[in-house]
């Protein structure tokens, strides 16, 4: 069965915070990394080829610099490519226990397209390292490598807005049909637009922090510092566009102030790191400090930070349902220990719960933001087993009325509302 898989463990409530953490720390490692790779991996190979029409040795140099810096090695990949993937690949598969997608199948289909798209290109840095002319061959492997890592990141920004929108779990079990949907644009832009920027400001870093001056003449470095300059704006003004193009197409329940707040900390730390880096265009010995770094950074830590935001506000009714599971694992485990009696549901109990958690909402008789009991109760006619799993997950049914939220109560008290409700019914009636 999709998403079927016994061997992930339910989580425990606690560990969702840690989770999501680790979720957000692994995106940020494995994304910035990839989108050096791939960003590098392109601009490599348009100066490359611009310096066969142009014949200018600058380009053919330029692009050959590129890739060396951007090119990573083996270890690299394994390290921040393959084993990030693989990690959150189980993150995902606990986060979305209760989901019954396939994540499994999907994210095999992004770890094998980004690990191959990086040997490829890593390919075409020992190709440029050992030889003065880059073969045809070589340069048609890096341009599969990147489009390979452009499907695998295409189809992941795809199942990151599916695993935030349970809503079509029942519809959609693979991130194929949301393929070109606006919100999969939007997110797949925004890794572009972040891995222009991290390949621009590694432009800058390894020309302008890391090579002595003395191994380029003035002109290159002026060519260098314009172009890393150059990329590093194209991306940062495509990150706003992103986010907001996001932003428009999440549902209104997700916009919270602090959603909102993070998205416009972002825009300002943007700006500071364009102040930064375009201030060395003017310097008469143009250096990378930390400052521009630092901002990057920190951009990066608050964009994935939004992204996590976005999908625990999604997320909250399944965890609901996951907590209440934990609790009844732990009843019964505790009951088979001995340890102490089990709760057992009475009418009082529910009769309490009704008039605190129920009346703000329902009436017997009469229609308040629900459905009148004496309309929904009796198609339950006696079954206090059915009542409670719709008490404890609560879907719409009525299309008159808005959809019952999750009250998240225990099973036990879920039990006694529905004996309470399905008693009082029979004497009304």
């Amino acid at each position: 069965m999709p998403g079927d898989h016994s061997f992930v463990l339910m989580p425990a409530p606690s560990q969702f915070g840690v989770l999501g953490f680790l979720i957000i720390l692994l995106l940020l490692i494995h994304i910035l990394f990839a989108g050096l790779m791939m960003g590098g991996g392109v601009l490599s190979v348009f100066f490359n080829i611009l310096g066969h029409i142009d014949k200018r040795s600058r380009f053919r140099r330029f692009s050959r610099e590129i890739i060396r810096y951007s090119g990573s090695t083996p270890g690299a990949i394994f390290l921040m490519g393959f084993l990030p993937l693989v990690s959150l690949m189980m993150l995902y598969a606990r986060v979305m226990y209760l989901s019954g997608l396939d994540i499994f199948h999907f994210f095999a289909f992004i770890i094998v397209h980004s690990t191959a798209g990086m040997l490829l290109i890593y390919n075409y840095k020992k190709g440029v390292i050992r030889d003065d002319e880059v073969r045809v061959v070589r340069t048609g492997l890096c341009l599969l490598g990147i489009l390979s890592m452009m499907g695998a990141y295409f189809v992941f920004a795809a199942s990151r807005i599916l695993f935030a929108t349970p809503e079509v779990w029942e519809l959609f079990r693979t991130p194929v049909p949301m393929l070109f949907s606006a919100a999969v644009a939007a997110r797949f832009n925004l890794f572009l637009t972040v891995s222009a920027t991290v390949t621009g400001t590694g432009i800058l870093l390894y020309f302008f922090r890391w090579l002595p001056p003395m191994e380029s003449d003035a002109d290159y470095r002026k060519f260098a510092l314009r172009a890393g300059v150059g990329i590093s704006i194209t991306g940062v003004i495509g990150i706003p566009v992103s986010l907001l193009w996001l932003l428009t197409t999440l549902p209104d329940f997700s916009l919270s102030p602090e959603l909102i707040f993070i998205n416009v900390l972002i825009l300002v730390v943007l700006m500071i790191y364009t102040l930064q880096i375009t201030g060395m265009l003017t310097s008469i010995r143009p250096k990378l400090n930390n400052g521009p770094i630092a901002m990057l950074l920190l951009a990066a830590i608050l964009i994935f930070t939004a992204d996590g935001m976005i999908r625990e506000t999604s997320l909250q009714e399944m965890r609901a349902v996951v907590i209440r599971q934990g609790e009844r694992m732990l009843a019964e485990q505790a009951e088979k220990r001995g340890i102490g009696a089990a709760a057992e549901a009475t009418a009082a109990k529910g009769e309490e719960i009704f008039q605190n958690r129920c009346t703000m909402c329902h009436a017997f008789d009469t229609r308040v933001v629900g459905p009148p009991y004496m309309e929904t109760v009796p198609q339950y006619a006696g079954d206090v087993e059915s009542l409670t799993e719709y008490i404890l997950n609560p879907v719409k049914k009525n299309p008159d009325y808005p959809a019952m939220p999750d009250l998240g109560l225990k099973t036990v008290e879920a039990e006694s509302a529905a004996i309470y409700l399905l008693e009082e019914y029979e004497k009304r009636k």
